[in-house]
């Protein structure tokens, strides 16, 4: 039996076969793997967190059922069988619930700026790459955004991507994360550099130390940054876990409301680079930290 973790990006087991005690020790691993997998699902309804509690308390619940091998290890099967079954309706039924403005179905059709600032002020937490040359200097709409007229998330991806067809649009771990259909940049998907989990004041230090594999020169100072909107926030950044560099930016907008991170790129002779990352944030602003090419 096997369990893939759409959002995380895991696979994990049942395991089969092998004497009784290297079965014992793979299921207890199993449902070590499975309460990680829990913390991962970010439950945001009333019946997502109950879902995600209660699938914490089956997983403690074989420590205590039992002395003795049979009973331990029909528990434990059983109990991974539920726990697969638990874990799957806590993912696919948070995301499915989440509500939105609706005004976004209709900026979903807009130029992908317009869209990104929409979601910037509806503090739908989001990302973008997105190609230099889509990349246009358009202000914002200036459309005021009814929060009380709702819609499903998952409307709002399908609008934009029936109408973007050089661009996909999904939800990973609760963020709506914006790409080209082709010609990504492999960047974000590499393993994070951030290898443990570190605290950080500012979101634009936040995302220099994100990106400071690709230009050492990011690990110095921000200039001309005092009185900038969010450069007080704290922000904690963890690339444990097998977590991309697109991970850990998610990990930016989904503790400061009203962000959306975005990395500009250009196809060269050596592929597609990062030009630039900045965010944009809620009210119209946007802030970008160029790189410089000769190092990314």
């Amino acid at each position: 039996m096997r369990l893939h973790d759409r959002a995380g990006e895991r696979q994990i087991h049942a395991p089969a076969g092998g004497r009784p005690a290297q079965r014992r020790e793979a299921l207890a691993g199993s449902a070590h793997r499975l309460t990680n997998l829990v913390r991962d699902c970010r439950a945001t309804d009333a019946r997502g967190q109950i879902r995600a509690r209660g699938l914490k308390c089956w997983l403690g619940s074989w420590q205590t059922y039992g002395s003795c091998g049979r009973n331990r290890e029909l528990m434990l099967k059983h109990l991974l069988m539920m726990t697969l079954l638990l874990a799957a309706s806590s993912v696919s039924g948070t995301q499915n619930s989440v509500t939105v403005p609706s005004s976004l179905v209709l900026a979903a059709s807009r130029p992908l700026g317009e869209f990104a600032f929409a979601l910037a002020d509806a503090s739908v937490p989001a990302g973008l790459e997105i190609r230099e040359v889509d990349d246009g200097a358009a202000p914002p709409s200036s459309s005021n955004i009814d929060k009380n007229q709702r819609v499903l998330l998952e409307e709002v991806m399908t609008a934009f991507n029936a109408r973007q067809h050089d661009y996909h649009a999904v939800v990973r771990r609760g963020v709506v994360v914006i790409r080209p259909v082709s010609g990504n940049v492999s960047f974000l998907e590499r393993q994070s550099p951030i290898t443990q989990e570190i605290k950080i004041t500012g979101l634009m230090a936040a995302a220099r130390r994100v990106f400071v594999d690709l230009d050492s020169g990011l690990s110095g100072p921000i200039l001309n940054s005092i009185g900038h909107k969010g450069d007080d926030i704290p922000v904690t950044l963890d690339g444990r876990g097998g977590r991309t560099v697109m991970d850990t930016l998610n990990q930016i907008v989904a503790q400061a409301p009203g962000r959306v991170w975005v990395v500009t790129t250009r196809e060269g002779r050596d592929g597609v680079r990062v030009v630039s990352f900045g965010l944009i944030q809620a009210g119209g602003s946007r802030r970008t930290q160029p790189m410089r090419l000769d190092r990314s």
